[in-house]
């Protein structure tokens, strides 16, 4: 009998490190998350800072999870939810519209101009 009793605590102590474990993984993923979330719409409100439906979705998330809190309704917490997906969907396509595969490239002329301001010299002449 004493062997069984033994054995139990072997399986309750593994069991609590299995959870522990788990536990320690899925924090590590929250965090990873968390930051990659901040960093995309922190990214977002930096190259279109004056993008209303950024400014829209941000304030709108924050009004229904504080209604949320103070009420207790659930669904507002699914209200601010999908305002956060908005303003994750809004930041990603402004991020991604920034980079470079998807800008027009320039031409010598353009570049010319931007650079020397020939036009400027010629008419000052």
């Amino acid at each position: 009998m004493s062997s069984s009793g033994n054995w139990d605590e072997q399986l309750a102590s593994s069991m609590i490190g299995l959870f522990i474990l788990f536990a320690v993984v899925a924090l590590a993923i929250l965090i990873w998350v968390s930051v990659r979330v901040l960093n995309t719409v922190l990214n977002g409100f930096s190259l279109a800072p004056k993008s209303k439906v950024l400014w829209l979705s941000l304030a709108g998330s924050i009004a229904l999870a504080v209604l949320a809190l103070l009420t207790g309704a659930a669904w507002l917490l699914v209200g601010s939810a999908l305002c956060l997906l908005v303003l994750l969907v809004c930041a990603k396509a402004i991020e991604l519209s920034y980079k470079p595969l998807f800008q027009r490239e320039p031409n010598r002329e353009e570049l010319l101009g931007q650079v020397v301001h020939v036009d400027e010299w010629w008419q000052a002449a």
